[in-house]
């Protein structure tokens, strides 16, 4: 069984052709097949969905909005009427391409060589296809004109789909229906944050607020972006395969991972191209595109003493990097180049003195920077020193208390001691006060037998007494 493991890939353009995308001569003989990557023989196996004309599209989208516009506002403002070409003229350039592909030409290659070309564009299509439902179904206010899939583009490339598509959105004023991006996007929110000036600085308005501006990272535009990136994935990770293909293959979805690049702007961009240019007159080579098989199997001299798989694949990793970096190396190349050769040379130099600038604001905002880190690295040690102050201070109060509790346990104990040899000397008193008084009572009986031995037996007591007898006239005198 092959694992054949893939990304979807999402790219969002703001061109499209018709001609290039829909007729066997335009995408065989136009000027973007210079090199040759189209083969006129495939045009068959090319998939077409939807295809309408731009013109065609506006007319049949806009032509009734427009006319109830008309008819509103041509007596008070008839200066606001407009026609469907006119709309067409002017907001033509807002139509936008996405185009989508899963996997690259190495993984596609692989597909093919284990079930077969059929069964692998059949895979492709069913992913599509997909695509486009999803993409009608999820995003309704981004209308398609035009989907085709091309699998006539393979001598370097990998079936794909081109979605062009137009953002739409409705208003209950003015024109009803209209070109509208972020419209279109409504349901998504912007994340603010507050301009800077190139210095760093807080910008503020006349009444002294400061200004609030879109963050890049928090545009709408790029939030629909991600959540349709993972749309795709989910979409690709649910290919039904038949029986004999689970046989086969195993296909697996790699997950997209945001690059954690800084966004360059336009103007940085171009700037940075034509310093390239400038360092570099002549073209860089552009390595050719690695094949995986050839890196998997050991073909290659990289490869060729390297019997551990993974190894083979970290190799191609490598080279596919390098091959990506010669690319985007040759199109910055050619950019500077036409910067440089353009006739508003003057824009050039003001990219320079708008780049010198910027490295001025740079160094600054380093500087600022640098001193902002001094005064943490010292409110850190003040902070350290408060802590280590802190800490004593609970070692002393945990010491104190030990010492107040060793104290409070001695002076108990003491008491107790006290309590105890108290308690003694009460119970030694108490059995010597029991003592005295029974010896007491035994020298009284003895008294009372001496007694008797001298006393008449007539003047004697009946019963022993239990106490102390009472003294009775006439019995005994002192």
């Amino acid at each position: 069984m092959t694992n054949i493991a893939m990304k979807v890939s999402f790219h969002e353009g703001s061109t499209w052709n018709r001609k290039h995308n829909a007729t066997e001569v335009g995408r065989a003989k136009g000027n973007w097949n210079k090199d040759g990557h189209i083969n006129p023989e495939l045009f068959q196996d090319n998939v077409i969905l939807i295809d309408k004309s731009l013109r065609q599209f506006f007319e049949e989208t806009f032509s009734e909005a427009i006319a109830d516009f008309n008819e509103q506002n041509k007596t008070k403002h008839p200066d606001r009427v407009t026609t469907v070409s006119e709309y067409y003229q002017k907001y033509k350039s807002h139509a936008k391409e996405s185009i989508i592909q899963l996997g690259d030409h190495e993984e596609y290659q692989l597909l093919v060589e284990a079930i077969g070309k059929e069964q692998a564009q059949e895979i492709h299509k069913q992913f599509l296809k997909s695509v486009v439902e999803y993409w009608q179904k999820e995003n309704p206010n981004l209308k398609i004109f035009g989907a085709y899939i091309h699998f006539d583009e393979l001598k370097e490339g990998t079936p794909h789909l081109h979605l062009d598509y137009l953002p739409v959105s409705t208003s209950d004023r003015g024109l009803k229906v209209r070109v509208s991006r972020d419209g279109a996007l409504s349901k998504y929110t912007r994340m603010k944050s507050f301009k800077r000036d190139r210095d760093g600085n807080l910008m503020r308005d006349e009444s002294g607020n400061t200004i609030e501006t879109e963050t890049y990272a928090g545009r709408k535009w790029l939030q629909w972006e991600q959540e349709t990136r993972l749309s795709l994935e989910q979409i690709a990770a649910e290919i039904k395969l038949k029986d004999e293909q689970k046989q086969k293959i195993q296909l697996e979805i790699i997950p997209h991972e945001p690059t954690s690049k800084k966004h360059d702007e336009k103007w940085q961009w171009e700037q940075k191209a034509l310093d390239y240019y400038l360092a570099n007159p002549e073209p860089p080579e552009v390595m050719k595109r690695p094949r995986k098989k050839d890196y998997l199997s050991g073909l290659t001299k990289e490869t060729a003493f390297v019997f551990s798989q993974e190894e083979r694949e970290k190799i191609y990793q490598q080279k596919v990097n390098e091959y990506k970096k010669s690319k985007s190396e040759l199109t910055l190349w050619k950019k500077g180049k036409a910067i440089s050769e353009s006739k508003n040379y003057g824009y050039a130099q003001q990219l320079e003195e708008q780049a010198e600038h910027d490295r001025q604001a740079i160094v600054q905002q380093q500087k600022q920077l640098q001193a902002d880190r001094q005064a943490v690295a010292q409110q850190q040690q003040q902070i350290q020193a408060e802590r280590q102050r802190n800490e004593r201070n609970a070692e002393h109060n945990r010491q104190y208390q030990k010492a107040l509790k060793e104290k409070e346990q001695q002076m108990n104990r003491q008491i107790q001691e006290q309590a105890r040899q108290i308690a003694q000397q009460m119970f030694e008193q108490r059995m010597q006060t029991d003592l005295d008084a029974l010896a007491l009572k035994q020298h009284e009986a003895d008294l009372w037998g001496v007694l008797e031995q001298y006393l008449p037996e007539q003047q004697q007591q009946p019963e022993q007494p239990t106490g102390r007898p009472e003294r009775q006239k006439g019995i005994y005198h002192e």
